[in-house]
């Protein structure tokens, strides 16, 4: 059986080698132009993709820019009236504005952002709590443990302050009374 193998097996030339080389060429050349009519066509659709948000910009931007400009000239003519109330008015005002829970330093942060003069105090964050703690009726106050210190290396208790709904508030006062 074995001198019958040697008989049927052919001997691989130089000739066919190449034939299998160029063949295995072929696949792969059309394989390659497949995959870049797909990119043409991927492109394509990006181009489009970039008019219309081009489009959609160029459309925006001023609109955007324009109602930003009027809300910030609303929102600061309405800080410079709540900057004349007191720093107590100020502190509530910012809470309701954030709608969530804030620490004595981040209600500072935003009333300075707002406007607001706290340099006439000798301690402004003293003075954030004390007056926030004088109106229990309209804010609640809790403690809260938190990683502090510019690595966040240590664990400090931080008091948090939330502004009361209106409705709660209300409900408050005139069981106080």
């Amino acid at each position: 059986m074995k001198e019958q193998d040697k008989q049927d097996s052919k001997p691989v030339t130089r000739a066919d080698r190449y034939e299998a080389d160029l063949e295995k060429a072929k696949r792969e050349l059309e394989q390659v132009e497949e995959r870049l009519e797909e990119v043409d066509q991927e492109k394509l659709a990006l181009e489009l993709r970039r008019s219309k948000l081009q489009t959609t910009i160029e459309v925006l931007g001023p609109i955007c820019r324009d109602l930003g400009e009027e809300e910030h000239d609303t929102w600061t003519s309405d800080w410079a009236e709540i900057a004349k109330s007191s720093i107590q008015e100020c502190c509530y005002r910012a809470l309701v504005e954030e709608g969530a829970p804030l620490s004595a330093i981040s209600i500072r942060f935003r009333l300075e952002d707002r406007g607001i003069n706290l340099s006439r105090y000798r301690n402004p964050l003293a003075v954030i709590h004390t007056s926030l703690k004088r109106i229990p009726e309209r804010v609640h106050s809790y403690k809260k443990q938190e990683w502090v210190g510019s690595d966040s290396s240590r664990v400090a208790w931080v008091r948090y302050y939330e502004a009361i709904k209106d409705s709660v508030a209300e409900k408050s006062a005139a069981t106080n009374q």
